[in-house]
């Protein structure tokens, strides 16, 4: 898939547990390049879902976001999920979330998850909520010359084999495990093991 735009926009459904996603991925070998991708309005909002296979995403704009509405926020927007096993490199994107009551940039659950040149962000614009940039809470993450901006954490680090290498914190991080290996990394909140 290449050179395209992918909008899912739904305005406020009325059944919680609705989700949408813009890209749903069980197929090993997938391939994105170039494609900006736009996601909300719903209970659970997903920009791209890689369901435990293998594949490579370059040049990505993803935004998963709420439109807000104070007596319905959505539950989740999360920019990209990987979610079970499967090599996942991503190179070259922005990754946006904001507004919902958990608004995560990029979740690993379970993946081989490399991020290269990555800028991810999330945000509480419309009230509190939890913004994570990057969250990992079971897979292997590696991350390269990139920037993680999270209201709420920059970074949250589930597992003890993550690799962070040149790349700039602006918020908290908390990291459970000791033994991640960071060079390079600055900014706010940044890990002191730089």
């Amino acid at each position: 898939m290449r050179n395209l735009a992918v909008n899912n926009l739904v305005f406020l459904a009325t059944a919680s547990g609705d989700h949408s996603s813009a890209i749903y991925n069980d197929g090993a070998g997938f391939r994105v390049n170039n494609v900006s991708i736009s996601v909300n309005g719903n209970d659970r909002n997903y920009g791209i879902i890689n369901n435990g296979v293998d594949a490579t995403y370059n040049d990505l704009n993803i935004a998963a976001a709420n439109i807000w509405a104070p007596d319905k926020p959505s539950v989740l927007c999360f920019g990209f999920w990987a979610r079970g096993a499967g090599n996942i490199e991503i190179n070259r994107a922005q990754v946006e979330s904001e507004g919902c009551s958990d608004s995560t940039a990029i979740q690993d659950n379970g993946a081989n998850l490399r991020l290269v040149r990555i800028h991810a962000k999330a945000t509480c614009p419309n009230g509190p909520c939890s913004a994570n940039a990057v969250w990992n809470v079971s897979g292997v993450l590696t991350i390269v010359n990139s920037k993680l901006e999270g209201s709420s954490r920059s970074i949250t680090i589930g597992t003890d084999s993550d690799r962070i290498i040149n790349t700039h914190f602006n918020g908290p991080v908390f990291d459970a495990f000791p033994a991640t290996q960071c060079w390079g990394t600055y900014g706010m909140s940044s890990p002191d093991r730089s």
